[in-house]
């Protein structure tokens, strides 16, 4: 008995410091994977600024995330945040309904840009995506459908609904560079407050 119970103690002093370890790294963690597998899914450069997250508050934000544009394109980025707020009830995890108290989101910027009138950065950034995140044929047929979920409330899954949705300090770069002319316009975007997202009107529970 004494023996198990050591070996138990090792286990949890192994797991505690593992835990330890990730979530006093996590933001060197989450940078890493969000260059690595948005680069991968891009095609194009991605960088995470900073990552902070507080799991027993419910909060996590992000700082200066960069999406590069495709080669070939004179502006730097096709998109980039500034910051991102997010609050969630944390109770509301264990209830049908989960809630996020808060989304903030800061001085986001779009980047389209035209080559020609056939090309533009938009849409080879998604056709990047695509190549990048399609199964090959042989493989998507020989797989089983996924087996649809159990769900606890008659078919529907669980709801998510954001009380507060914010959009501030944003804009949209216009550009293009069309017989061998180049031209740009920066277009700033009102401020975006939306409220009850995901709530059945006259439904004022959680």
């Amino acid at each position: 008995m004494k023996k198990f119970l050591l070996v138990l103690l090792v286990l949890l002093l192994i797991l505690g410091g593992g835990v330890f370890y990730v979530y006093q790294n996590l933001e060197s963690i989450v940078k890493t994977a969000v260059n690595k597998y948005g680069s991968q899914v891009t095609g194009t450069e991605v960088t995470l600024g900073g990552f902070q997250l507080s799991p027993l508050k419910g909060e996590a934000a992000l700082q200066n995330l960069r999406v590069a544009n495709p080669q070939g394109y004179q502006e730097p980025h096709i998109l980039s945040v500034g910051a991102v707020y997010v609050k969630l009830n944390v109770k509301s995890l264990l209830e049908p309904v989960i809630v996020v108290e808060e989304i903030r989101i800061d001085k986001p910027a779009i980047a389209y840009e035209l080559k020609d009138v056939t090309k533009n950065n938009v849409s080879e950034l998604l056709a990047n995506i695509n190549k990048n995140t399609a199964k090959p044929a042989d493989t998507a047929a020989k797989e089983p459908a996924a087996p649809e979920t159990a769900k606890s409330d008659g078919g529907a899954g669980k709801k998510v609904v954001i009380n507060v949705l914010s959009v501030t300090n944003g804009e949209i770069n216009l550009a293009a560079s069309l017989a061998g002319k180049g031209a740009n316009a920066a277009i700033p975007l009102p401020a975006i407050e939306l409220k009850d997202i995901g709530r059945e009107k006259g439904n004022e529970g959680k």
